[in-house]
């Protein structure tokens, strides 16, 4: 095994399959975007997210049952960085949300999150239950929540032909705007 995954724990491998599955659903968004848009790369691009929040999910429990090494909290907030924070702009801007001010919100969303988690990892040793290991309180919505903004985006995109995407489709200063690009800057102040 090389040098690098030597002193990964079970629950670090199965951290880092959270962040395959955000890489790959930016990679089949780019797939989609580079192809003339076929539906199977959004599609795959959409079933990586429910692979990383069960690899989310689960290496929490593993980490608490079996140990977790060094490198456990860290990890786990960079793939959760990748896949709850990264690939949902990715895919809101794929599925049309690109406008300027559209990419702001995305990218402020982003912002957000990489703030949420670095507090997060800064302060979680204060509020740690000394029996269970887990942490009691937590501020602001966890960056798995951003799984609603998937969701609403799968829906529309399947249910209502992009009726949300594009409803609203405005000019601000020249630049395109659609109101949906808001509940990204919504869910980052959460």
């Amino acid at each position: 095994m090389p040098l690098l995954f030597q002193s990964f724990s079970i629950a670090d491998f199965v951290t880092l399959i959270n962040a395959f599955a955000g890489s790959a659903s930016i990679l089949f968004c780019l797939n989609y975007l580079g192809n003339d848009r076929k539906l199977p790369y959004v599609t795959m691009a959409f079933w990586c997210f429910p692979i990383g929040f069960l690899a989310d999910f689960f290496d929490g429990i593993i980490a608490r049952s079996t140990g977790s090494s060094i490198y456990g909290a860290d990890l786990d907030s960079l793939a959760d960085v990748i896949t709850f924070g990264v690939a949902p702009a990715v895919l809101g801007f794929t599925l049309n949300l690109k406008g300027m001010w559209d990419s702001i919100c995305l990218c402020f969303y982003v912002l957000c999150g990489v703030s949420r988690l670095a507090r997060y990892n800064a302060t979680s040793h204060l509020a740690k239950d000394q029996k269970t290991g887990k942490v009691k309180h937590y501020s602001g919505l966890p960056i798995p929540g951003s799984l609603i903004l998937v969701a609403l985006l799968a829906v529309d995109r399947y249910y209502y032909d992009s009726f949300l995407v594009e409803y609203g489709n405005s000019k601000i200063l020249t630049k395109d705007f659609r109101p949906l690009s808001l509940a990204f800057v919504l869910f980052g102040i959460l």
